[in-house]
């Protein structure tokens, strides 16, 4: 079976994930866990707006990242840099994040999937939050620095790094502060339990679950438009005002009384009841 390479990585995105409206990608962050080497790349997100709690997080906003390449760019250079690292052996590389259930991996194959951007077959994605949780579940039977963190308020990232080594998490919500935090809790649970792997890997069709079609770009119609010059302007032709016209009487039927005829004829208008003479 081929070995499994680690990256550890993290995102800043325009927001949180929703099928409805999905935040793009602004920082990716990527540190090889078996040479530590580090990659960065700031994201132009084109046409995607940056709400103003977003910034409050990451402190980005879109005039910062307007001259970075665009995500297309940036994972054919990430997909080149971790291929060249696994050649020579046969090693499979794993996008390890935090929370990146919940977050990383989504967004990511959510905008790729959107921009049409080609994933290699054999990258997987891993979340390492849920070896840290307070108890096990069925689920994730693994649990590792359970002593470490029995005085945890939480498990978010900031929190676990703070209990683990005493101080705070400089930089924190930068992507690659919080991708060299993910880096050394790494070390610390390989050194209360050197046997320890990441087996909950899975690729990108285990990511996906079924309303990811939602997330595909419409179709193209088929349909040829009307053919004008460049100035031109197609305009839908107008609609008289004009009540529509009674159906015809059914074969056979016999003829309506005048006030039955009367009684069914639409409301006259308020230029043709001022025309009709007054009634005795």
């Amino acid at each position: 079976m081929a070995k499994r390479r680690i990256f550890f990585w993290d995102t800043e995105t325009t927001g949180l994930f929703s099928f409805a409206k999905p935040p793009s990608i602004i920082d990716i962050a990527v540190v090889d866990c078996d040479t530590d080497e580090e990659r960065q790349w700031f994201v132009n997100p084109k046409e995607s707006q940056m709400p103003k709690n977003a910034t409050k997080v990451h402190g980005i906003n879109l005039d910062d990242v307007e001259n970075f390449p665009t995500l297309d760019m940036v994972c054919a250079d990430l997909f080149v840099w971790m291929e060249t690292l696994c050649d020579g052996s046969p090693q499979i590389p794993v996008l390890c994040g935090y929370n990146s259930r919940q977050f990383d991996n989504l967004i990511f194959l959510a905008e790729c999937r959107r921009k049409r951007i080609p994933i290699p077959e054999n990258l997987l994605f891993a979340d390492f939050r849920v070896y840290l949780r307070h108890k096990c579940t069925r689920n994730n039977p693994t649990i590792v620095l359970e002593e470490q963190l029995a005085l945890a308020q939480n498990r978010k990232l900031s929190t676990v790094y703070q209990a683990l080594f005493g101080r705070e998490l400089k930089d924190a919500h930068t992507a690659i502060a919080d991708t060299r935090a993910l880096k050394e809790i790494w070390r610390e649970v390989k050194k209360h339990h050197p046997a320890f792997e990441i087996d909950n890997a899975v690729d990108a069709r285990g990511v996906m679950g079924p309303r990811w079609k939602e997330l595909d770009l419409p179709a193209a119609t088929t349909s040829a438009a009307p053919a004008c010059k460049p100035n031109d302007t197609i305009r839908a032709a107008p609609q008289p005002d004009v009540p529509p016209a009674p159906p015809a009487p059914e074969k056979g039927a016999k003829a309506r009384s005048g006030a039955q005829r009367r009684a069914n004829q639409p409301p006259p208008t308020p230029a043709a009841a001022a025309a009709a003479p007054a009634s005795a």
